[in-house]
């Protein structure tokens, strides 16, 4: 089959459609509703669709999409739940849209398990791709420039993140394929035979380091899958879609197809995921964990294997309707006192079949949608005192612990669509009993027996050894040690007690038992703490390590001496310093695995005489906060993250030699805090780099006038405590993992600050920041010999703040806080972007330094290391990624590196000799021209840090808000 498309037409469309949105007279729904088209028109001309082979020879037949949920109907903050609008309006638009939506299908399964920045460089790149016909060429820079196309981009990446619209059938991430835990699992290189191929004919294709191989095909060369994902996408996309080929010998391999690949046998594609069969004969994710199977499965499945096998609600609990009823019924009381008794269930049952015959089941399906959105809105409008979560789970009866299925159907919402808004911290308690419920009763023997979650609640993966009975000479040691770790209880707090209780002098069987596990569990600890940094001493010596440790892996299901993720060590290592420097609580908790947009956890830095020998500056201990992080956001921390396999965790204190940590509003968290700051997408595709320097071009000629050096920054992580609406997820930042009980943690929103010579630079979007790696070119390494501007050549282009801005703010933050949700936020966020604008539009102007998708050199090598964080933080909030250079690299390497890696801000932090020309020396001289500007437009710098001054104060007043307004923005 050959697919015929006539991209000159669709060209002419798009063509047509850049003017309309380059038309100041369009409003910016229709410039948003514009750039879809683009964006639509773009991806239904992609080279990939004519080298689809689809088995029935029918492209139309690849268009699998199916609507996962029915259409909520409120017009409230779950308005949109449901809803799939890309392709909703595709469905409009013929052809042109069928091959649209493979395409968008196409990218949904190669991008779906990526973290969301290389999504954006997957559709990004995609969207290039389509527009690099000769046609075309001439759109590509009003194109992918314009804001509202890098919107569309954002929303489709962000689409690409949530659950496939696919049929069972065609899902590849649904049933025993396919396990989160194994996907970057390397596959045995013994089974791959295009090992044996010379070099320049293979290619070792990583999904998550590079996924756009799929889309783009490497003629001549064998893709080989090294991880199970991999493989799975490559099978999956030979199979369904006929794109690519698959080899299994030299003689197979041709020439002319899309890709080459090498799976392995039969018999490695039958064990994908290593999974067992099924759990209870039900077709489920590997996990086997109840939130995934809220996801995956369809809700009368969840229900039934959640409740039925335990309760005997069979009867009644697999009528939506009926749920539904129940939950609007408990959201209407306004003491919010109890939860329905099985007197009402029948009562509503009676109901519920009166109303079912007067509407279709598809209708029933939206109403039943309508009703809990309505309810869970009415849950959150209760005042905080009245939550339900005051009627607690703990203490319920078994008749009572069936009626929280009444919130299965929201929850299932939230849980899909990561709509956290106040209404998680509404019923918080029940959403865990819903999804964890051995977390809450370990001890419950129905709980243990639930299907879902005979893996979960599995005994513990860390014993004590048992006590030699020959060894004992007090008849008590065998006892105490059965009675140590009975389930429901942690070891540590009964270590000291039973230790002391038995007689060291008498018999020391148990002290000599337990000691060999002591030292073991912190022998290990010693080995994983060579990946912690920390300027103060992390673990203070107030109990024993040992017993905490082991608990801590118990509650994480993480045996002793296993190597540690950076995800992982970072929850693990948060968790222990927190409760060896704080009193043990009855319950320990864990964070549960984070999304990438999450920077670090943050905790009270606890009680401790040794802590007194610090200077914490003005901060009352109350408002003393530590931040574990796995960096990647700050120069001093670079290419690192939680995508990294063996990245260092860094503890950061507010010492004045380090980053400065502010809760804007309260104390700080009651236990452990997740902060979030969301990513922009990246600035690619690269259009332009640093001219080289050749020596006629070289300019020796001093600008006449040198700007100022930039002395230092003042650099600050401002944390807000107050709810953050809409952000983040809460099935990855709502809930606290523990052994016998949940604790809700809570999911916070931050801005990074620099001060810098009377500016005010603020990003609330997580800066990207990657080590550089040396090269072979020893002779060019430390030289840069191409275009490149210097710290103050950047810094100082950024305007003070606007005094109409300031007196906005204050007005904005003296408004009421329940008011001020209601009056003036639409305004003043628009306010808060434009003026974010105007202070950097002189920077990202067309020539300016930081101009769209233009690669910028930057000199660091004389400044202090807060200035270098400054230009981060500045290049963050624009979306633009930052490269520092390896001292042993050269300038083209580098270049390299950064278009791989969609980096377009270079720091060079150590130089020996750079060159000019013409073009940078006119550069600099537009540059302090700009500066001079800035200072006469305030008359004087001393003015001009006042402003700043006033402006960082008002934003530690009210940040908290301000994060909340833009959060809604992303």
């Amino acid at each position: 089959m050959s697919v015929t498309i006539d991209v000159g037409a669709v060209i002419k469309e798009i063509r047509e459609t850049v003017l309309a949105i380059q038309s100041n007279l369009k409003t910016a729904k229709e410039q948003n509703e514009a750039a879809q088209l683009i964006v639509y028109r773009a991806l239904s001309i992609h080279p990939a669709i004519a080298h689809m082979r689809p088995p029935t020879d029918v492209l139309a037949d690849l268009d699998w999409y199916t609507e996962l949920r029915a259409p909520v109907l409120s017009a409230a903050f779950f308005g949109s739940l449901g809803k799939n609008e890309h392709f909703k309006r595709l469905a409009k638009l013929g052809e042109t849209g069928t091959r649209a939506r493979i395409m968008l299908l196409l990218c949904w399964v190669i991008g779906h398990r990526l973290p969301k920045d290389r999504v954006e460089q997957l559709l990004s790149t995609a969207l290039h791709d389509a527009l690099g016909h000769a046609d075309a060429a001439a759109l590509m820079d009003g194109i992918q420039r314009h804001a509202a196309v890098q919107k569309v981009v954002g929303d489709l990446a962000k689409m690409v993140k949530t659950r496939l619209p696919l049929p069972t059938s065609y899902n590849p991430f649904y049933g025993p394929d396919f396990v989160a835990a194994d996907e970057d699992k390397a596959l045995p290189r013994a089974e791959l035979w295009a090992y044996e191929l010379p070099e320049d004919q293979r290619y070792e294709f990583d999904v998550k380091r590079n996924s756009t191989v799929l889309l783009r095909g490497i003629p001549g060369r064998v893709l080989i899958p090294t991880t199970k994902l991999s493989l799975l996408c490559i099978l999956w996309l030979s199979r369904n879609f006929g794109l690519g080929h698959k080899v299994y010998s030299a003689s197979d391999i041709v020439a002319d197809a899309f890709w080459n690949a090498d799976p392995p046998p039969s018999s490695t594609q039958k064990d994908l995921s290593g999974l067992s069969d099924a759990i209870g004969g039900t077709s489920l994710p590997a996990t086997s964990h109840l939130g995934d199977a809220l996801r995956l499965l369809p809700m009368e499945d969840w229900v039934h294997e959640r409740f039925c096998h335990i309760y005997p609600v069979h009867q009644w609990i697999h009528d939506p309707i009926l749920r539904a009823l129940l939950l609007n019924s408990f959201a209407s009381d306004p003491r919010l006192e109890a939860l329905p008794s099985l007197d009402r269930v029948v009562e509503m049952s009676k109901i519920s079949a009166c109303l079912r015959p007067r509407l279709l089941p598809d209708v029933w399906e939206a109403v039943v949608v309508y009703v809990s959105a309505s309810a869970l809105e009415m849950i959150a409008r209760h005042p905080l005192g009245d939550q339900p979560t005051q009627i607690g789970t703990r203490l319920m009866s078994d008749t009572q612990k069936c009626m929280p299925v009444i919130f299965a159907d929201a929850a299932r919402m939230i849980w899909t669509t990561q709509h956290l808004m106040q209404v998680c911290q509404a019923f918080g308690e029940f959403f865990v009993f819903l999804i964890a419920p051995h977390i809450l009763y370990p001890a419950d023997p129905k709980i243990s027996r639930i299907p879902l979650i005979k893996s979960v609640a599995s005994e513990m993966v860390n014993r004590l050894p048992p006590v030699d009975p020959d060894a004992c000479t007090c008849g008590q040691c065998v006892a105490l040690s059965e009675n140590a770790w009975t389930r429901g209880k942690f070891f540590i707090d009964q270590y000291d007690s039973l230790i002391s209780s038995s007689d060291p002098t008498k018999c020391s069987a148990l002290s000599d038992t337990w000691e060999l596990a002591m030292q073991d569990a912190e022998e290990w600890l010693d080995s994983v703490m060579g990946r912690c940094i920390s300027s103060i001493d992390l673990l203070p010596k107030r109990r024993r390590l040992g017993p905490l440790v082991l608990d801590l892996l118990n509650v994480m299901g993480i045996p002793l001496g296993s190597d540690l993720d950076t995800s992982s060590l970072l929850r693990f290592l948060t968790a222990l310093r927190y409760y060896n420097t704080h009193h043990l609580p009855d319950s320990l908790a864990v964070p549960l695995p984070p999304s990438e947009d999450l920077i670090g956890y943050m905790s009270a830095i606890g009680y401790f005489p040794e802590f007194t020998d610090y200077d914490f500056g003005d901060l009352p201990p109350t408002r003393v906060q530590v931040l574990s992080t796995a960096g990647g956001w700050l120069s001093q921390m670079p290419d690192s993250g939680l995508e990294q396999t063996e990245t260092t965790v860094s503890f950061l204190f507010p010492l004045p030699d380090e980053l400065r940590i502010t809760p804007m509003d309260g104390a700080g968290p009651m236990l452990i805090a997740a902060i979030y700051m969301p990513r922009l997408p990246p600035d690619v595709p690269i259009l332009t780099i640093p001219a080289p320097h050749v020596a006629t071009d070289i300019d020796d000629a001093v600008p006449l006038r040198e700007l100022p050096e930039v002395d230092g920054a003042d650099i600050q992580l401002h944390v807000s405590f107050l709810p953050a609406p809409g952000y983040p997820d809460p099935a990855e930042a709502a809930m606290l993992d523990t052994g016998s009980e949940t604790e809700l943690v809570e999911s916070k929103v931050a801005q990074l600050v620099a001060c810098v010579s009377g500016r005010l630079i603020q990003s609330w979007w997580q800066p990207r920041v990657i080590a550089g790696r040396a090269c072979q070119h020893a002779g060019r390494h430390r030289q840069l010999d191409r275009c490149s501007f210097s710290c103050a050549d950047i810094l100082l282009q950024v305007r003070y703040p606007d005094p109409d801005f300031l007196r906005r703010t204050a007005w904005f933050r003296s408004t009421p806080v329940r008011k001020r949700s209601m009056e003036g936020v639409p305004e003043y966020f628009e306010a808060l972007v434009s003026e974010h604008k105007r202070r950097t539009t002189r920077l990202t102007e067309r020539h300016g330094l930081f101009e769209a998708q233009r690669m910028t050199f930057v000199r660091c090598h004389d400044v202090d290391e807060s200035v270098i964080d400054a230009v981060v933080v500045l290049a963050g909030s624009l979306g633009k990624r930052v490269y520092i250079v390896h001292a042993k690299e050269c300038a083209d390497c580098a270049i390299d590196a950064m278009r791989d890696n969609g980096c377009t801000v270079g720091i060079f932090t150590v130089l020996e000799r750079f060159s000019s020309c013409a073009v940078c020396n006119a550069q600099r001289e537009r540059a302090q021209d700009i500066a001079q500007n800035n200072e006469e437009l305030v008359h004087m710098t001393a003015e001009g840090k006042e402003m700043t001054e006033r402006m960082l104060e008002l934003t530690m007043e009210g940040f908290g808000y301000v994060g909340e307004l833009v959060s809604h923005a992303i």
